[in-house]
């Protein structure tokens, strides 16, 4: 689905990431682990064609990107409802048809309310039915958990699975949270600044994300639950 070849960012002369290479199968959910500064919202920019770059980013032919930034990029406070966001933007009109797309994240109870009285967690939940509203195969996220409680994360990696399952959607997800990691990732990518390791949730050593993280942190599954 995408092959990714010795690609490289540099700001002002600074590398912001540099000669990173890897590929995503057709289905696969990849996340990108790292600390602050890494270059992971660089890279998920960076091969979705919004930002300049050096090297190859190569997408299977007929592949349509849905990005889903950490927050809407509007003023939430302005009088408008769920459903006249959906109007004004893709111009869907139809009450059933935005009901559709708000279904994929189990938000269509969100259709007429305000903007302004929506939580964190039902804003990111608009966020991805809106993206689905363009029809995707593929859906990068960049930290689609960035600013909301425990309970709306594990209601978000809910609806994340749904869509993923019921669609056959590819991803690259961009996380702080180690705990999706043995949840939903069939691949992890260790990004600071160039790869420091990829592969299966369970060939990513301790040691590898010690050394990712610059402390202590290990990954524990166990009896369904994931640290």
């Amino acid at each position: 689905m995408l092959s990714v070849k010795n690609l490289s960012v540099d700001i002002n002369g600074t590398h912001i990431i540099k000669d990173v290479s890897f590929e995503v199968k057709k289905g696969e959910v990849v996340l990108i682990l790292g600390p602050n500064g890494a270059g992971k919202t660089t890279l998920l920019k960076a091969v979705a064609g919004l930002i300049t770059c050096e090297g190859e980013v190569k997408w299977s032919e007929g592949v349509k990107i849905g990005f889903v930034p950490q927050k809407l990029d509007f003023q939430q406070n302005i009088p408008m409802t769920v459903e006249e966001l959906f109007s004004i933007v893709h111009g869907i009109k139809n009450k059933k048809e935005i009901e559709k797309y708000l279904s994929f994240s189990r938000a269509s109870h969100l259709q007429s309310r305000q903007l302004k009285e929506l939580s964190g967690g039902e804003l990111q939940r608009i966020l991805i039915a809106f993206v689905m509203a363009e029809n995707p195969n593929v859906l990068l996220f960049d930290e689609p958990m960035a600013g909301i409680d425990i309970g709306g994360e594990e209601t978000i990696y809910q609806h994340l699975q749904h869509i993923v399952k019921e669609h056959g959607l590819t991803v690259l997800m961009v996380s702080h949270d180690l705990s999706v990691v043995f949840r939903i990732a069939d691949k992890v990518i260790c990004l600071n600044k160039t790869i420091q390791c990829i592969g299966a949730p369970k060939e990513i050593k301790d040691t590898m994300l010690e050394d990712l993280y610059g402390g202590d942190v290990a990954l524990y599954p166990h009896a369904g639950h994931d640290h």
